[in-house]
């Protein structure tokens, strides 16, 4: 599937030219290649425009270091984050990336380039696991809350209340996606599958591989 790319205002964006510092252009380059057929065809323009005669063409004439782009980009201006040394951090340096935010900049700028640097630095962490006293011994994808609600329901109607098959039928049947009625076997998988689990909380394991 094709991916389509995030749109970033003109403001936020930057150019920039080999050996030149990245500035912004708040207009699309069509409108000053048009701007400078204008002029040529006028005759008549600001000197810092250049010798326009001596150029084939506006590309020539707009990659040059004095003119061109340099006439209508932007000055350019501090960042508005700044990558910064980890040296006084505290713990593994390695795994930390420190910036620093103008806060006197554009906010937005600031956040699409906090962004781009998240995504280029950043990357998960698949092997983290939970630091907690205790967790789940399953993603939560694969924990189906309502399959453990009906193992618990039928131990407690038939095994806690020793109900019979047919007097658990109706309430079983508020838990099931099927309209047809479990068999006894059914239930006795239920049933084992609830003491398997009723045997791993008492070692702090939930669901285990139920």
């Amino acid at each position: 599937m094709k991916q389509h790319k995030t749109y970033v205002k003109r403001r936020l964006q930057t150019f920039r030219f080999a050996g030149r510092e990245a500035r912004g252009l708040y207009w699309k380059k069509d409108i000053y290649r048009e701007w400078f057929e204008w002029v040529k065809l006028a005759g008549n323009y600001p000197s810092d425009w250049g010798p326009l005669a001596e150029f084939n063409d506006f590309e020539e004439w707009w990659r040059h270091p004095q003119y061109g782009f340099e006439l209508f980009c932007e000055p350019p201006e501090q960042p508005p984050i700044t990558t910064l040394k980890t040296g006084d951090l505290v713990g593994d340096a390695t795994n930390q990336l420190v910036v620093s935010i103008d806060c006197a900049g554009d906010p937005e700028k600031a956040l699409l380039l906090l962004r781009n640097l998240i995504k280029k630095k950043v990357r998960p962490n698949r092997s983290l696991l939970s630091a907690a006293r205790y967790a789940p011994s399953k993603h939560a994808k694969y924990i189906k809350l309502d399959v453990l609600k009906r193992y618990r329901l039928a131990y407690t109607l038939m095994v806690l209340e020793g109900k019979t098959r047919k007097e658990a039928i109706p309430e079983l049947m508020r838990l099931r996606k099927s309209k047809q009625e479990p068999t006894l076997r059914v239930i006795t998988r239920d049933l084992t599958s609830a003491k398997a689990i009723l045997t791993n909380v008492t070692k702090g394991i939930f669901p285990g591989n139920v």
